[in-house]
């Protein structure tokens, strides 16, 4: 007696569509921050600063007038977070007023050091203050903070919450002009000394001190961890009075660098300001929350082919899909496979069970706003008989069978007790193939 052990795979290609523009009912949606539906509108209490490239070459503000309000004053505080891209050894302004009056900061050409200077008529730069450290494009995101009072002498700088205060700052008990008919922010108000630098909550009172030398005080504007705090949608926070002028970024994930939350008035943009490549808030991004779909049910045992997605990922935002393959319906024992790529394949990645599910993580480094996902493609073949029918050279019809789909992969095989001389395989009365006495296939009738 010869046994012979046979699989048949017949195959039917299929597209499973899962569309979740604007339907996370379809699986189960869960937001790792909050208990909420819509990734996109999360919100969190930790801050996120947005910064904006100034190139070096074109971009720059200008106020265009004075800033609204504005006057002469001996107190002021400066707070923004700065990265330099290039430029080193060149004069970059920060801020400034008309042709380099009034207050400035700088880095300066020859030092690579920073500087603070207040002007007045007939006194020039009575005062001064300057960095210990210079400042070159490192790659790094450095918190400036510094503060003023030309009546008592006070003067503070720090960087990175260190103290970074050269000895022999320069001051007198004079008023420093702030008021100028034009104010410029990147650059000077002629355009020269453009910086080449990212840059974000640009802050400045020139109307309150703030004694930064307070550890408490700082962490008004740097947290513990020397990242960026919320300063409040108009920079109030800190001490309960807006500043002048308030440069938030895109946080609301448009390039709006020039509106001023401060009570001077607006900017114009000379150039073109784009979104920096990362934040001080969150180089890398984090994972904000996941989808997981609802569980596909191919009817029978799938192999799995590939998986597609669309998304639109704003900057500093991603999103990757795992996926996972069961042989039940509640998918209770199997685990997620790694990271997918899109239009990638899923063969010896996912085992080829009934059911299918995938996972949707959502990377970025701003809590208000995730990639959106639009589409799942999924891709698979199942292997299908609608009939099948065995005959013999002595007898017709020994086995016929019309119980519609009917499938089988490594783990359902049809065993042929070949005691008769020969058999043929139909499939939907089609002869595949035939097996022979002595274990031989054949492509034709036998």
């Amino acid at each position: 007696i010869f046994i012979f052990i046979f699989s048949i795979s017949l195959v039917e290609s299929a597209t499973f569509f899962e569309n979740v523009t604007d339907d996370w009912t379809a699986g189960k949606f869960v937001n790792t921050i909050h208990d909420t539906e819509n990734i996109t509108s999360a919100n969190n209490t930790n801050y996120s600063a947005h910064s904006v490239n100034f190139d070096g070459t074109n971009d720059y503000l200008l106020r265009g007038a004075d800033l609204t309000g504005l006057v002469d004053g001996k107190k002021g505080t400066t707070s923004f977070w700065f990265k330099f891209n290039g430029g080193d050894g060149d004069e970059m302004t920060f801020y400034t007023g008309a042709s380099g009056s009034g207050l400035m900061v700088r880095r300066d050409s020859t030092t690579n050091k920073w500087y603070v200077n207040g002007w007045r008529s007939g006194d020039g730069n009575f005062f001064q203050i300057r960095s210990n450290t210079a400042y070159t494009a490192d790659g790094k995101w450095h918190h400036f903070l510094a503060s003023w009072d030309t009546g008592t002498s006070a003067n503070h700088l720090f960087i990175d919450d260190a103290d970074d205060e050269a000895a022999g700052t320069s001051t007198s008990d004079l008023e420093i002009m702030y008021s100028q008919s034009n104010h410029g922010v990147g650059g000077q108000t002629a355009g020269g000394n453009k910086i080449d630098a990212d840059l974000v909550d640009f802050y400045l009172s020139m109307a309150e001190y703030i004694d930064i030398s307070s550890e408490a005080n700082r962490r008004k504007f740097i947290d513990e961890n020397k990242k960026p705090v919320d300063l409040g949608a108009d920079g109030s926070t800190p001490t309960g009075t807006a500043p002048i002028v308030y440069l938030k970024g895109p946080s609301d994930g448009l390039l709006n660098f020039t509106v001023n939350f401060g009570t001077g008035g607006n900017f114009t943009e000379t150039g073109a300001l784009t979104k920096a490549t990362n934040s001080p808030s969150n180089v890398s991004i984090v994972n904000l929350g996941n989808f997981t779909s609802q569980i596909f049910d191919a009817t029978k045992k799938a192999t799995w082919n590939n998986l597609s997605w669309s998304e639109v990922s704003p900057t500093n935002t991603n999103l990757t899909i795992t996926a996972r393959s069961c042989d039940d319906s509640a998918c209770s024992g199997e685990t997620f496979s790694d990271n997918l790529t899109n239009e990638g394949s899923l063969s010896g990645i996912i085992s080829n069970n009934r059911y299918f599910q995938y996972k949707v993580e959502f990377l970025s480094d701003n809590p208000n706003f995730t990639s959106y996902l639009e589409d799942v493609t999924l891709e698979y073949t199942k292997m299908i008989i609608q009939k099948f029918v065995f005959k013999n050279s002595t007898s017709d019809n020994i086995w016929i069978t019309n119980l519609g789909e009917i499938y089988f992969d490594n783990n359902d095989f049809i065993k042929v007790d070949s005691t008769l001389k020969e058999w043929q395989f139909y499939i939907d009365d089609t002869i595949a193939f035939c097996i022979n006495s002595t274990g031989g296939f054949e492509n034709t009738q036998c």
